[in-house]
């Protein structure tokens, strides 16, 4: 009875921890969430500041679909520069957001924390090139590397959801609209030598939209390989189930 006690127990952990590794959501935390609900305000308490001073930006009752609420942040004059006080980690987190880019040529940085030391750079960015390939991109001073997708062109004036993550061990990995598009291992973290900024940068400003950015603690996003196949947890499952059923016969 013990042992078909602990059988059971077993089938439980497994079918929990399959459970787990689809949701690491509730494992991770959330250090930034701004919803542009007709505000600049994050769920941290590190607001967007317009540190341009002829910056115009606005709210347009378009938001992502999926993305919560009712508005989100419109900027299509190019002039608002948002900067945050927060700061992400070197490594081992995660972002996420929706935006929206018509075709207006010129290569913009959509978010980041990249900071420029005279010709070197650090820090990170999502940069949006004038024919509309996204890239992600991790800088240390005159060396670089990152994760892009070049097959398909993101300035078609439609909602798309990006979201990336840097490992512990500087891997980059990144998703568009819920597909994979491409990893990178890195040598070197993130630099966080500046807050967030949204909209602009020194690579040039976005004209668009954006929506429910999220920064996460975790690196939530891996590459497909490390994230067990469905089939795989359900045939581990069922294997376990089999083994108390014949223990029971026995």
């Amino acid at each position: 009875m013990k042992s078909l006690k602990s059988r059971y127990i077993l089938a439980v952990s497994i079918i929990m921890f399959c459970g787990v590794l689809y949701i690491p959501n509730v494992i991770a935390s959330q250090l930034a969430y701004w919803q542009f609900e007709q505000n600049l305000n994050d769920s941290s308490g590190s607001p967007l500041y317009n540190l341009s001073p002829y910056g115009v930006y606005g709210y347009a009752a378009d938001p992502a679909d999926p993305a919560t609420g009712n508005y989100s942040l419109n900027d299509y004059n190019a002039s608002a520069y948002l900067y945050s006080s927060m700061y992400t980690p070197e490594n081992d987190f995660s972002v996420e957001f929706y935006f929206k880019r018509p075709d207006v040529g010129g290569g913009c940085n959509i978010i980041g924390n990249e900071f420029r030391d005279g010709e070197l750079t650090y820090g990170w960015r999502v940069y949006i090139q004038g024919d509309g390939l996204l890239k992600v991109q991790i800088f240390n001073g005159d060396s670089y590397y990152q994760a892009y997708d070049a097959n398909v062109m993101y300035d078609d004036n439609e909602w798309h959801h990006i979201a990336f993550s840097l490992s512990s061990t500087n891997l980059l990995t990144m998703y568009v609209d819920g597909s994979f598009v491409d990893e990178t291992q890195g040598s070197f973290g993130a630099s966080a030598l500046t807050g967030v900024m949204m909209g602009s940068g020194p690579g040039g400003a976005f004209v668009g939209q954006l929506d429910d950015v999220i920064i996460w603690d975790e690196n939530i996003f891996p590459p497909p390989e490390v994230v067990p196949e469905p089939l795989t947890c359900v045939l581990t499952t069922i294997g376990a189930l089999f083994a108390i059923k014949r223990s029971r016969k026995a």
